[in-house]
C-alpha cells in the first residue's frame, strides 16, 4: 500500500512561450506571402476550443519499491514526485548544462540533431514502401552539432532555430547511463523479463512534439528544466484526425494544436474531446503515460528528460497476429475482382464485430483521409513506371464496379468468409484492463488502412476512393 497520497491542483500553463509563438506566426506569414486568405483561416488554439483540466499529482514518499505497478493499475496518467526516484537517479540535480557538456565532451559531435524552423516535430517513417506517401516530405532537417554548441543554443531558439536530440542513454557514456540506473523500479512489470528502453530527450526552449500515442508503458522523468504535457485519453484519440497507418506520420494527429483549422477538422471540439488534461513537469518529477494515451509535449525551457519504456508484450503479440491476417490476393487477379474480394472480406469482418459498416467506413475516411485529400489527389505519381500507371488506371476504372454489382465466385466467398470471421474473433481476444474497446477501434482502423492499401496494390492515393466507392 502507498504510505501517503496527496492530490494537488496543477496550474494550467501556457503551451508556448511568447517568443516562439511570434516566430511561428512570422513563419506562417512568410509561407502565405500576400495571400491574406491563406493566413486568415478560422484557426484557434486548442485552449480556446477544449476544456483542458489539471491532472492528478501523487506524492510517493519513496519507501514503496513497487509504486510503478500500483500507478499503472490506475490506467490513467499520474505525476509522481518520489523521493526514492531522486535518491536512486543521481542525474536529478546533477545534469546541469555545464555538467552535460563536460560529461559528453564539448567537441564531440551529436548526430543527427533534428532541426525545424517552426518548433513542432513529427515522427517520420520512410524505411518501408508502406509509408511511400505522395506529398509527405520529411518535416525537419538533420544536422551535426558539437555538444558545446548544442547546449549553448538551447535557450535561444529565435536565433538558432528549434531542435532536439534523442538517443538511448546507453549509447552516450557509461557515466551518464549509470546516473539514470536502475530502471526496473519504473517498470510496471519489474519481475518480468520485458524489454526496457531508455531514450534521452534534449531540446531547445519551446520545441514541441506533435500529439501522438505510444503503445508501450511510459514513465517520463524530467531531469532538468520544465516540460508541459497535454494528455488525451484513448476515446479522444479517435477524434483527433490520426494519420492513416500507411502514412509516414502514423500515430500522430493531423491537427496543429496551436492553430486548429476548424474548416478542415470540424469535429475537433469539446463536444467530442472530453477529459483532456495538462500537467507541467519539473526537475525530479515523473509522469506515467499509459499505452494509447495521446500526449502533446512542449519544452517550457531548454531541458533534459529520460523515458523508461516497458514493452507492451501483450499488445505486440496480438497486433502482430492481427496484421498477419490482412487479406492477400494474387496480383494477377483482375482489378474488379480484387476490389470486390477485399470489400466483401472487410464487410464480413465488420459485420462479425457487430459494427455499422457504413458508419465505420465513413468515420475512417472522415478522420484519416478527408483532411489529406487536398494534398493527395487520385492521380498516378509522376514517378510511376508505365506498367504501374496502367495498373493504376485499371484499378481506378474498376472502382465503380466494386460495390457488389458483380458477384464473386462461390468458391471465393467460401474461402473469404471464414477467414474474415477469424480476423474479427482475433480482434476481440485483446482485452486490456482499461479502454479495451477504444484501443481495439484504433487498431481496427489501422487494419483497414493496410487492407485498403493492399486492395489498390500500394497506390496510396486510391485508398480513400476504395473505401468511399466499395462500401
Amino acid at each position: 500500500m502507498l504510505l501517503s497520497t496527496l492530490v494537488l491542483v496543477v496550474n494550467v500553463v501556457q503551451l508556448l512561450v511568447t517568443g516562439v509563438e511570434s516566430q511561428f506566426v512570422r513563419d506562417q506569414k512568410q509561407e502565405c506571402g500576400t495571400d491574406e486568405k491563406c493566413f486568415s483561416q478560422p484557426n484557434l488554439s486548442y485552449k480556446s476550443i477544449l476544456d483542458v483540466k489539471a491532472v492528478e499529482v501523487r506524492l510517493y514518499p519513496g519507501k514503496n519499491q513497487e509504486f510503478a505497478e500500483e500507478v499503472a493499475r490506475l490506467g490513467r496518467p499520474v505525476v509522481v514526485k518520489s523521493e526514492m526516484l531522486r535518491s536512486k537517479w543521481k542525474a536529478i540535480g546533477k545534469w546541469s548544462n555545464s555538467y552535460m557538456i563536460s560529461a559528453m565532451c564539448p567537441g564531440s559531435i551529436l548526430h543527427p540533431v533534428y532541426i525545424t524552423r517552426n518548433h513542432t516535430f513529427w515522427l517520420y517513417r520512410s524505411h518501408n514502401e508502406i509509408y511511400n506517401w505522395d506529398n509527405a516530405p520529411r518535416p525537419y532537417d538533420q544536422t551535426n552539432m558539437t555538444v558545446a554548441d548544442f547546449f549553448l543554443r538551447l535557450h535561444d531558439p529565435e536565433n538558432h532555430g528549434h531542435f532536439y536530440y534523442s538517443e538511448p542513454v546507453s549509447r552516450l557514456t557509461d557515466a551518464l547511463a549509470e546516473d539514470v540506473s536502475p530502471t526496473n523500479f519504473l517498470s510496471p512489470f519489474p519481475h518480468e523479463n520485458r524489454e526496457i528502453t531508455q531514450p534521452i530527450w534534449m531540446g531547445s526552449r519551446g520545441v514541441t512534439t506533435q500529439l501522438h500515442y505510444d503503445t508501450n508503458y511510459n514513465f517520463h522523468v524530467q531531469i532538468d528544466g520544465k516540460k508541459s504535457f497535454v494528455l488525451f485519453p484513448p476515446p479522444a484519440m479517435q477524434k483527433v484526425y490520426l494519420f492513416p497507418r500507411i502514412h509516414p506520420h502514423f500515430r500522430r494527429s493531423q491537427v496543429n494544436l496551436d492553430l486548429v483549422d476548424q474548416t478542415k477538422f470540424g469535429t475537433f471540439s469539446a463536444e467530442f474531446l472530453r477529459d483532456i488534461v495538462e500537467v507541467t513537469l519539473e526537475s525530479g518529477d515523473a509522469l506515467y503515460i499509459p499505452p494509447f494515451w495521446g500526449h502533446h509535449v512542449t519544452n517550457i525551457d531548454g531541458g533534459v528528460s529520460v523515458n523508461v519504456w516497458t514493452e507492451n508484450t501483450e499488445f505486440k503479440s496480438w497486433s502482430a497476429d492481427i496484421f498477419k491476417r490482412v487479406l492477400s490476393v494474387p496480383k494477377n487477379v483482375a482489378p474488379s475482382d480484387r476490389l470486390r474480394a477485399y470489400g466483401y472480406f472487410l464487410r464480413v469482418a465488420l459485420k462479425h464485430l457487430k459494427l455499422d459498416i457504413k458508419k465505420t467506413v465513413e468515420e475512417l475516411v472522415t478522420q484519416r483521409y478527408s483532411p489529406l485529400l487536398d494534398v493527395t489527389s487520385a492521380s498516378p505519381r509522376a514517378s510511376l513506371a508505365a506498367e504501374d500507371t496502367t495498373i493504376f488506371a485499371s484499378i481506378k476504372e474498376s472502382m465503380g464496379h466494386c460495390r457488389g454489382r458483380g458477384s464473386l465466385p462461390e468458391a471465393w466467398t467460401k474461402q473469404l468468409k471464414p477467414k474474415a470471421s477469424q480476423v474479427a474473433e482475433q480482434f476481440m481476444t485483446f482485452k486490456p484492463d482499461h479502454f479495451a474497446e477504444d484501443i481495439r477501434k484504433i487498431v481496427l482502423f489501422d487494419y483497414l488502412d493496410i487492407s485498403g492499401l493492399s486492395a489498390v496494390q500500394n497506390h496510396h492515393n486510391l485508398v480513400a476512393e476504395f473505401f468511399s466507392q466499395c462500401f
